[in-house]
């Protein structure tokens, strides 16, 4: 950049170059002996913190015809240096100052000081450019001060009226403190507050109405909306928790007075869900401890008293399946209530003797084994204790009684064989050798085995019906091994 101004500044003063073109080829050769020594003295910093306080640097005072040829070097060696490090540091700093927007006459004196500077290098005139350099470098660094300065001022006021909820303050302290600096996050969120402040104030302003009114419900509502505006507002979020407080006792009392409303009108359904609500609330509460038990020993004898009443029905309507179920049921939370247990016995004994009876009067065969017959006879004798109880069993021991008579008539069975076969009943007796006998049996399944030596035995399955008048069974071995 340097370079092409100087070329610039060449071709307008061409003929002031030509006279002192040996000079500079003289200055030129002693250049590189001594641009180590002056390059290592830094007068001015590169870019100076934005909120650095500098002192104004004094140009320093030049004879205007340099004595000898290592002082002109020496000039010219530092304005080099001393450019370059103001275009590289203070220049870019000036350039981020936003200096159009607040102090647009300031950037073109820098500009026109530069330039100046520039012009008096290019004429030779090294101690008025280095002067003005100097002059240069301190100026710029006073407009960054004066920036920063300015800005913090102007950030001051804003975050000052933004407390004090001023509208119109705030908008004018942040509006400058933007001018000065656009991309400064702290400002920009200044900004955003000054957005949504009028309707906060407005918030505000109901919130207090609400408060006046002693409607605290309201208020909480109205907090919620304020807090989502401004979030970082403490004194909006400690009153909302003390409402929140207030409300949530008042909800969960409101909650365990209903509750104990719905169990006096046996809603236990609307009870179990407030007791839920309320423990959401205040989970370790007593107050749920006691109306837990209330809603549960209450419940539970309701669902007693419910259960025997069905189980009574179940026995008037003559199904004791149904009543040992209930009583079952109630039973198993109430296991020592004595009504419950007498209950279940009695249901179970008649649900059991109608069971017992309806397997006999199915199928009466079974009656011909003495064993069962002595057990349907006991079942009969229980049944006609029982029977008061149960018109259906009374109806059955009936039936098995006539059963049992039934069975015990014997049935005339004519035998008949080739009298060299050997005959006898299964579990009842001899029958012995014989052309024709007539034996009795009761009615049932039976089986006559026949044998004969020298012949294969032969066993002939019997059926006997209860109501058959008679039976013939043939059993004869006649086939040889």
């Amino acid at each position: 950049m340097l370079e092409e101004k100087l070329k610039q500044a060449n071709n307008a003063r061409e003929k002031r170059w030509k006279k002192v073109l040996l000079f500079l080829v003289a200055v030129l050769s002693l250049g590189g002996i001594l641009a180590v020594f002056f390059l290592a003295v830094d007068h001015a910093p590169d870019i100076p913190p934005s909120t650095q306080v500098v002192e104004k640097v004094m140009p320093p005072v030049l004879k205007k015809q340099p004595e000898t040829t290592a002082q002109l070097s020496e000039f010219r060696q530092e304005f080099i240096g001393r450019l370059q490090r103001y275009e590289e540091g203070l220049e870019v700093a000036i350039s981020d100052a936003n200096l159009e927007s607040w102090n647009a006459g300031k950037k073109q004196a820098l500009a026109s000081l530069k330039e100046s500077a520039i012009e008096a290098f290019s004429a030779a005139d090294y101690a008025s450019a280095l002067t003005k350099i100097v002059q240069l470098e301190s100026e710029a660094k006073e407009t960054l001060t004066e920036r920063d300065t300015l800005f913090a001022e102007a950030m001051a006021a804003a975050l000052k009226a933004l407390a004090a909820d001023d509208v119109t303050k705030v908008e004018l302290y942040v509006t400058k403190a933007l001018l000065i600096k656009p991309d400064d996050q702290q400002a920009q969120t200044v900004a955003r507050k000054l957005n949504v402040l009028p309707e906060l104030l407005d918030v505000l302003k109901k919130v207090n109405v609400a408060r006046i009114e002693n409607n605290n419900q309201k208020e909480y509502s109205l907090l919620i909306k304020a807090i989502k505006l401004s979030p970082d507002r403490q004194g909006l979020q400690q009153r909302r928790d003390v409402l929140w407080q207030s409300i949530k006792e008042k909800r969960f009392r409101g909650l365990i007075s209903h509750a104990l409303l719905a169990v006096e009108k046996q809603d236990f359904n609307t009870a179990r869900s407030d007791y839920k609500k309320a423990k959401v609330l205040y989970p370790g509460r007593l107050e749920l401890r006691k109306l837990n038990k209330i809603i549960t020993q209450t419940s539970r004898a309701l669902q007693l008293k419910e259960l025997k009443m069905q189980a009574k029905k179940a026995m008037a309507n003559d199904d004791w399946f149904k009543a040992e179920s209930l009583y079952a049921k109630a039973i198993q939370d109430n296991p020592l209530d004595n009504e419950l247990r007498d209950g279940l016995q009695l249901a179970g004994k008649v649900a059991s003797l109608q069971t017992d009876i309806r397997k006999y009067l199915e199928q009466p065969e079974r009656l011909s084994s003495e064993n069962i017959f002595a057990e349907a006879q006991n079942t009969l004798i229980q049944a006609n204790v029982f029977s008061r109880n149960s018109p259906t069993l009374a109806q059955q021991a009936v039936q098995l009684k006539n059963l049992l008579n039934k069975v015990s008539i014997k049935i005339p069975v004519l035998v008949k064989s080739d009298n060299e076969t050997y005959i006898l009943v299964k579990g009842v007796g001899k029958v012995g050798k014989t052309l024709s006998r007539t034996i009795e049996l009761k009615a049932g399944d039976y089986i006559f085995e026949g044998s004969r030596p020298g012949y294969q035995s032969k066993w002939v399955r019997v059926h006997l019906s209860i109501d058959a008048p008679s039976f013939e069974v043939e059993v004869i071995c006649d086939e040889r091994i």
